[in-house]
């Protein structure tokens, strides 16, 4: 099955280092999707649809109502949006996939 697209709005641009930004992607109305803590999301501009990046996750499976992604200015892509990605853009999304996902096991530390 194909995996369809959706428009988001950049809610908020957050920095972290000088070349690194968090960016905030808040779902549109109805849009509630079920994903995993360690999967990935795909994003492409709107004027760009050629080229589309992977970036991990960084907001938990249990955060709703949006996608956190932190991008370092690397690549066209990553150069986007650190220099240039603001509150109010649109980017497109394809929905999370992945499955490299952490394993909780009681008993042994993940770090």
């Amino acid at each position: 099955m194909a995996r369809e697209p959706i428009e988001m709005l950049i809610e908020t641009v957050t920095p972290e280092l000088p070349d690194t930004r968090t960016i905030r992607l808040k779902w549109p109305a109805g849009h509630a999707p079920d994903f995993l803590t360690g999967q990935f999301i795909t994003l492409y501009w709107p004027d760009t649809p050629g080229y589309k990046r992977a970036y991990s996750l960084s907001s938990c499976a249990l955060d709703r109502g949006f996608y956190d992604v932190t991008v370092k200015r690397e690549g066209k892509m990553g150069t986007r949006v650190v220099d240039w990605a603001k509150p109010g853009d649109k980017l497109f999304v394809l929905p999370p996939a992945g499955k490299f996902l952490p394993v909780f096991e009681p008993q042994k530390h993940l770090i």
